[in-house]
């Protein structure tokens, strides 16, 4: 892997982490039970990275 890609990686986990609070807080809005939001949370987050090479702009997911 070569370092760009490495970094790009890098920069999209942070992206991809700090909307977490985001995804739980509107899993939150319609799901009463936790283990309900925790699978819908960890549903989201395996979506997103197994479409991660789809993302054309990085600078699309923002950091906060």
């Amino acid at each position: 892997m070569s370092a760009r890609t490495e970094y790009h990686a890098e920069s999209f986990d942070r992206g991809v982490v700090a909307h977490v609070g985001l995804v739980r807080h509107i899993g939150a809005a319609t799901l009463s039970r936790q283990a309900d939001l925790d699978d819908f949370t960890q549903d989201v987050l395996a979506r997103v990275f197994a479409k991660r090479d789809q993302l054309r702009d990085l600078s699309c997911v923002r950091c906060g």
